[in-house]
């Protein structure tokens, strides 16, 4: 008891320094000099110098590395934006400059490209709500897809945003306009990467656009899965 009651009194003449912690977070109090409350400045759970709780360098909270708050990393073909493409007019239904398919990879430029498409059209086929006019060249590729087939169309355009669209339509006699009827489409707006999925539960033929307010090059993969 004696031993008790003279640790309370040099306690209380300040010649003993205790270490008090809050009892809810176990944080070390701020007035314990030399105590910090995280080992990383930013003050959340990881050990990084960002500001999410993932462990990756970027500022988004996914573990990836790039800046996206997705869980995979964008597709990067190592696009030169310098070097020379083609820059061909469209051909066939005066839209369409070429054919892919399932597996295809393909570089090219919207320079030279049809001047069909614009914000109207994605608007009416329901592909995306368009923030820009879209009066600049497009590149338009006939896709067939086959029966009970996901496809996955990637798109990298890191020397300017571009739109995606991903439309079906079966008369390869002609080009849609926006008083066509498009039964489904998918798109994204301006980007400088973008992925869409599509589903096709029969044989379909599907129009692929390439499209942005200014013309540079691109690059576009297509991979399906069965179904």
């Amino acid at each position: 008891m004696v031993g008790l009651m003279l640790t309370a009194i040099l306690a209380g003449c300040g010649l003993f320094e205790f270490n008090v912690k809050d009892k809810d977070s176990g944080a070390a109090d701020d007035s314990v000099p030399g105590q910090s409350e995280t080992d990383d400045p930013e003050g959340d759970a990881d050990a990084d110098a960002d500001g999410d709780t993932d462990s990756d360098a970027d500022g988004d909270s996914d573990s990836d590395s790039d800046s996206d708050a997705d869980g995979d990393s964008d597709w990067d073909p190592g696009l030169d934006c310098d070097a020379s493409y083609s820059t061909a007019a469209p051909g066939a239904g005066d839209c369409l400059t070429g054919a892919l398919k399932c597996g295809d990879i393909i570089t090219a430029t919207t320079q030279g490209g049809s001047d069909v498409y614009d914000g109207d059209f994605y608007t009416a086929a329901k592909c995306f709500v368009p923030f820009t006019s879209y009066d600049g060249p497009e590149r338009v590729y006939e896709v067939e897809l086959p029966a009970d087939v996901v496809a996955t169309i990637s798109l990298s355009a890191p020397c300017a945003d571009h739109a995606i669209a991903f439309a079906r339509w079966e008369d390869d006699s002609r080009c849609p306009n926006e008083d066509h009827t498009i039964t489904s489409c998918e798109g994204q707006e301006d980007a400088s990467s973008a992925e869409l999925t599509m589903w096709s539960d029969r044989e379909s033929r599907y129009l692929l656009i390439v499209d942005g307010a200014e013309a540079s090059p691109f690059a576009v993969k297509i991979e399906c899965q069965g179904t």
